[in-house]
């Protein structure tokens, strides 16, 4: 009988240690990391629903039976995959013409070529039911339909993968899967809506905002105040969003957590300041987090803002352990259970990745664990330190949907993100005293474009320079795989010293492979 070598024993058990350490310790990022490997994976390779489905409830069994918590990571892959699996399932249209088209507005209508591009819900064809939402273009109106209205009228159906794949998906990530053509002369009826929605409700504010945004400020600061207060880009000019992007500071002009941590944090500490309790304070703040995130459209950085914004007061008013990473993994779960194609979605993916390099280059693990330390020149360390932990963790996001990695984007980052501070809060109250008052809001008004110039100058002296900015292909998966594990290695989450030659050994690869990356063809 052979006897096992007891230095291959221990060195095998040494590779496993971590990993069993990790899903004793952090379970939900395991379990996530491994249901967002099954997603991918699913959308890779297509496997049928039943398969997926049938392995995630065999592991499931045996894992509940055996309670052999190191299956988890297997039983959230399968779970994943299946999920991925059923989302790209789409329903099949056969496209008609001169059908009676019926379904009711469930967006806000935008202008293009000529007429409106409107998403319908609750839609029917000829009498029957779609089984999902409807992309209908109107042409020939002389205004757009509001929000909540039922529109009745004859036209023309027909797919939207026919003309473009990539269209395609992204309409279906928004669960339309059919298009329709109708024009004005057609249309039979359109009933106002009731009002009596609260998402009707916010649409409206929504729209009164926007025509108050109009007349108040100038064309040249509109594109901006708007994006920053509405996250609407439509009239911001097109060569203005170049020069941002090419600046490496494109995303100010999204909303994300940067704007909601701005906006709830001063405002969760001017209810405390008006001596409501942190209980008390936090659940105020709930219901206008709501609201807010709603009156924008609900984009995917805001929704995980906001939830990593519940999950972390919820546990820090149960007084249970805080851990960034934990968070920030379950509000991923979260979002990707109840809409499995948010995994391709370009804002996800970047707002999760940066969110996550940004904790990844944390002095140590968690979220809101100590008070910013004081002094000019510590903050400045702090701010230089988060921004170059989102640039890298979204580095392989940048490079894969925008095949550009800005080389400028920390300087200007550093600046501008600190200039935000002042700058939306301001903006915020511009808009809110403006409707009160036009001559009240006068000073705050040219204080706002004053610093929007200041902006657009910065970023127009960063755009003109021909290095900001360098060329890349997409990287492969093993190489996403393996920077992403360079990472976590690096981070305070492996508990290696701050000052040991292996994190700077690891540090120096990640920079390697970022610039090694330039060299990928596109």
């Amino acid at each position: 009988m052979k006897r096992r070598n007891p230095d291959a024993s221990m060195t095998v058990r040494r590779l496993v240690e971590p990993f069993g350490r990790w899903l004793r310790v952090r379970p939900l990022v395991c379990a996530f990391a491994a249901f967002a490997l099954g997603m991918a994976a699913a959308r890779a390779l297509r496997p049928p629903v039943w398969i997926a489905a049938g392995a995630a409830a065999l592991l499931a069994v045996i894992s509940l039976i055996g309670k052999r918590r190191a299956l988890l990571p297997l039983v959230a892959l399968t779970i994943g995959a299946a999920l991925m699996s059923a989302a790209l399932v789409r329903p099949e249209f056969t496209p008609q013409k001169d059908v009676f088209i019926r379904g009711v507005v469930d967006g806000e209508p935008q202008w293009r070529d000529n007429g409106l591009r409107v998403p319908l819900r609750a839609v029917t064809v000829d009498g029957e039911s779609v089984p999902c939402r409807v992309m209908a273009y109107l042409y020939g109106f002389d205004e757009a339909p509001e929000f909540g209205s039922e529109i009745h009228a004859f036209g023309s159906t027909w797919l939207p993968n026919d003309a473009n794949p990539s269209y395609s998906d992204w309409l279906w990530r928004q669960d339309i899967a059919l298009c329709a053509t109708v024009s004005a002369r057609r249309v039979m009826e359109v009933e106002p809506s009731s009002g009596l929605s609260p998402i009707v409700w916010a649409m409206r504010a929504r729209e009164r905002v926007a025509g108050h945004i109009r007349r108040t400020f100038s064309h040249e600061s509109l594109g901006l105040v708007m994006a920053l207060v509405l996250g609407d880009r439509s009239d911001l000019p097109e060569e203005t969003y170049d020069q941002y992007k090419k600046t490496g500071v494109a995303h100010l002009l999204a909303l994300s957590g940067l704007h909601v941590g701005l906006l709830f944090a001063g405002l969760h500490a001017a209810l405390m300041r008006c001596r409501l309790s942190r209980r008390a304070a936090f659940i105020v703040t709930l219901p206008l987090l709501a609201a807010y995130a709603v009156t924008v459209g609900l984009p995917a950085s805001i929704i995980r803002a906001g939830l990593m914004y519940v999950i972390a007061g919820s546990v820090r008013l149960l007084g249970r352990p805080r851990d960034g990473l934990t968070i920030l993994c379950l509000t991923g779960f979260l979002m990707l259970v109840f809409h499995p194609l948010y995994i391709e979605d370009a804002g996800f993916i970047l707002s999760l990745t940066s969110v996550g390099g940004i904790l990844m280059a944390g002095e140590r693990p968690g979220l809101f664990r100590t008070r910013a330390r004081r002094g000019v020149r510590n903050r400045i360390a702090q701010a230089v330190r988060a921004s170059l932990g989102a640039q890298f963790g979204a580095l392989p996001a940048t490079a894969g949907f925008f095949h550009l990695i800005p080389v400028l984007a920390l300087p200007f980052n550093v600046a501008l993100i600190a200039l935000m501070g002042l700058f939306f809060p301001l903006t915020l109250i511009t808009v809110a005293v403006s409707a009160a008052s036009t001559c009240l809001a006068a000073p705050f008004v040219w204080l706002v474009e004053g610093i929007a110039r200041l902006y657009a100058a910065v970023t127009s002296i960063g755009a003109s320079l021909g290095w900001a900015q360098a060329e890349c292909g997409a990287w492969p998966w093993w190489l996403v795989a393996l920077y992403g594990v360079i990472m976590l290695l690096q981070s305070p989450y492996a508990r290696l010293s701050e000052r040991t030659a292996p994190r700077r050994a690891l540090r120096g690869l990640i920079v390697l492979l970022a610039a090694g990356s330039l060299f990928i063809p596109r």
